[in-house]
Order: structure tokens, then sequence, then C-alpha cells
């Protein structure tokens, strides 16, 4: 039968801990530790950032050499243990690195660096915050578009697209200073409604049947 994609990164985390186990990734990880020794955490961030955009670029204009992109030693690997050393970086200087960068698969997901990652140190925990401004415009922008191309909802009098313009009035908000987390709140509330006003229709048409 077919593999499912948790069997899949489970057998990846198996066979990578088999790996690390007979110690062929000690180059990676030694290498990995000397940027969080040697760099700080903004450098660490900032090359995090420009691999990420080297990777983008070469899997959009599709030329590149699969080992160089994702080869034991290629670039993938490369921007896991980068974002993997900001990380530790940001562990010791008492900061976060929630805004990891975004690589864009042909498929349309996301590249998720787990999969390449060599793990945190014993004692180093990721710190965890609150979604950022980006993170929740990338969310928006991407649930807007999936609901735009399934349907064309138009004001009545100006025919502007309304989930064009709910996109527009949360980059207001955000732009004004609104707290991230309340937005997100507020937005799911919203939601939330929504599903009940779905059920409410539903239960009063099978009463008027």
């Amino acid at each position: 039968m077919k593999i499912t994609k948790r069997q899949l990164r489970r057998i990846i985390r198996e066979e990578k801990a088999g790996l690390v186990s007979e110690g062929k990734y000690d180059r990676r990880r030694k290498e990995r530790d000397q940027m969080a020794a040697q760099m700080t955490f903004n450098q660490l961030r900032n090359d995090a950032y420009e691999t990420a955009s080297f990777i983008q670029n070469r899997l959009n204009s599709g030329l590149y050499e699969e080992e160089d992109i994702w080869g034991e030693y290629g670039e993938v690997n490369r921007l896991a243990d980068t974002v993997d050393a900001a990380k530790i970086k940001a562990a010791e200087e008492g900061k976060t690195f929630d805004d990891v960068p975004d690589v864009r698969m042909a498929n349309g997901g996301l590249l998720d660096l787990s999969d390449y990652s060599l793990g945190l140190p014993a004692g180093i925990k990721e710190s965890k915050m609150k979604i950022t401004k980006r993170q929740l415009r990338r969310i928006i922008k991407e649930e807007k578009t999936k609901l735009i191309s399934e349907m064309g909802y138009r004001h009545p009098k100006t025919g502007e697209d309304l989930l064009l313009m709910l996109n527009d009035v949360v980059d207001k908000l955000l732009d004004q200073g609104m707290d991230t987390m309340e937005l997100a709140g507020e937005l799911r509330g919203l939601a939330d409604d929504v599903e009940d006003s779905k059920y409410v229709n539903m239960q009063n048409s099978a009463y008027r049947n």
C-alpha cells in the first residue's frame, strides 16, 4: 500500500538518527556549532535568509544540480544547519527566531526544514513566540488565494473583490499597530460565526422540510 507522509517522515527521522549515531553527521554538527560560536544571531539570521533566497531562485528556475541542493552537503542541509545555529544563538542571547525563512516547493507546499535538521543540542530549547505580522499576512494571503480561486464575491456597488477588501482591512489594522494575537483571535471568532451560521441554516432547512 501507499506510504503516508507521516510514515515517510518517521522513516527519515529513524534513518537520520541511525546515521547520527554512526557519526556520519559529525562534520555538519561541528560546522553548525562553529557557526553558532563565531557568528552573532543577526548574522546567522541574515545568512539563513540569503541561503533560502538562493534555494528559491534555483528551484524557480530549475537550473541546478540535485546534489548541490539536496545532497548531504547541499544548500538545503546548509539552510537547516544555519537555522539551527541561529536558534542556538538566539537561546544563548535570550532572543527568539520565530520568522524562519520560507522555501516554496514546485507543488506549492513549503519546505519542512525539520526533515533536514540534526536537532538542537541537549539543553537548548527553541523559544516560542506569538505569531508575527509577516507570518499572519502570509497565512491570510494563502487562504485568501484559495478562496478567490473557488468563488468570486463582489461589492454590489463598486464591483471590488470582497475578499481583497477584507485583506486590505487586515493590513491596515496591522499597520496601525493592532496586536497580532488579538487580530488573529478576532478573525478566528469571525470564522467561528460563519461555521455556526452554516449549521443554523442547515437546521432551519431541516425544520422546513
